[in-house]
């Protein structure tokens, strides 16, 4: 009878290996999730862009901004809308206000200028819907804030990856992952 040795991987080796696999994996699996988000808030960033265009098209032909606000002038505070609303006038014509907000409403005259829709349906990368928001303030529930205390910009915001809008709950929480442009004013 002949000797033979089968030479093989023992039970450790095995468990050492498929261990540094299962690290390795998880390393590569928390990079694509870091990439992920990151290409999500660039095409928020670009959506965003696609929608600032869309309002100065709005305005070219209606003489009016978003709401039916006069073009560089504020909204005031509490005029918080999505950007689905009809009466925003990006998707839909909008319909003419009998009771002005703030000095924003829609006439017949401004409507009849009306060439839309302007933008698709504004949906955020995460689902959620952009907002415009006359008085927002920036990174106000951030631990370090870049802007100046207290200012307010007219944005479109997004909720960022936690979908919360501070925009949409007119009162905040305006919390560190929302993504807005501000609009010129």
């Amino acid at each position: 009878m002949a000797n033979w040795q089968q030479r093989g991987f023992t039970l450790i080796e095995l468990l050492v290996v498929i261990a540094i696999i299962g690290i390795l994996s998880g390393i590569v699996l928390a990079s694509l999730a870091i990439a992920r988000v990151k290409a999500q808030e660039a095409a928020a960033i670009a959506q965003i862009r696609q929608i600032k265009t869309a309002i100065t098209i709005l305005e070219t032909h209606t003489g009016k901004s978003v709401r039916g606000c006069p073009v560089g002038a504020s909204a005031g505070t509490g005029n918080e809308i999505s950007l689905a609303s009809a009466q925003v006038g990006l998707l839909t014509a909008p319909s003419v206000d009998v009771s002005p907000i703030n000095g924003c409403q829609w006439l017949a005259q401004d409507i009849a200028n009306w060439r839309g829709p302007y933008i698709q349906a504004p949906v955020d990368p995460w689902g959620h819907l952009y907002w415009y928001d006359p008085d927002y303030y920036p990174r106000q529930d951030c631990a370090t804030n870049p802007y100046p205390s207290g200012v307010f910009y007219p944005v479109i915001s997004s909720g960022g990856v936690n979908g919360i809008n501070g925009a949409a709950n007119a009162s905040g929480p305006y919390d560190c992952d929302d993504i807005f442009m501000m609009l010129d004013n």
